[in-house]
């Protein structure tokens, strides 16, 4: 997305405190971003009160679409609220991706579903499954585990969802 040079992002994350996924991967994009040169705008982080839901991500569509600079790419944490800023914007008469693109993360079967298709980022569950099942044994049979923090390689899913700013 920042070979797209947008020249202005929005960040879409959950505040749900039982759930630290969306907050690392906000880290993760801020770091991105700044290794590149770019700053992200305090006005531009979205951050979703309730949770991380279709509804939540209308929420941000909505909030983004006020802004009066607003971002031309719009990158969120789950798939499920990047599906929900798609439904908004088009609701809006904002066009994804020749008006503002839009990615997502964890590449869901819905993801290839919406219109546009969603650009994503796919993690690998069944390994994320497999690794946590193999710590927790280890733990219970009163093994050390190696770390608390486990890294696993993704894959970038490519679709239609994001496109060079003003298209139009």
């Amino acid at each position: 997305i920042i070979s797209l040079q947008s020249d202005a992002f929005a960040g879409a994350a959950g505040a749900d405190k039982t759930r630290n996924a969306p907050t690392l991967r906000m880290k993760g994009f801020s770091r991105a971003l700044s290794e590149a040169g770019i700053s992200l705008s305090s006005e531009h982080v979205v951050n979703l009160t309730c949770g991380v839901t279709l509804s939540d991500g209308r929420k941000a569509a909505e909030e983004i679409a006020k802004m009066k600079s607003r971002p031309t790419a719009v990158v969120c944490m789950s798939d499920i609220v990047a599906i929900g800023c798609i439904l908004a914007f088009t609701e809006q008469g904002i066009t994804v991706p020749r008006d503002i693109s839009v990615t997502g993360f964890d590449n869901i079967p819905e993801a290839a579903l919406v219109s546009p298709r969603l650009t994503t980022i796919d993690q690998p569950g069944v390994k994320k499954g497999t690794l946590a099942a193999e710590s927790l044994f280890k733990m219970i049979d009163g093994k050390a585990i190696s770390t608390n923090r486990m890294e696993i390689p993704f894959s970038y899913i490519e679709r239609d969802s994001l496109g060079p700013p003003g298209l139009n």
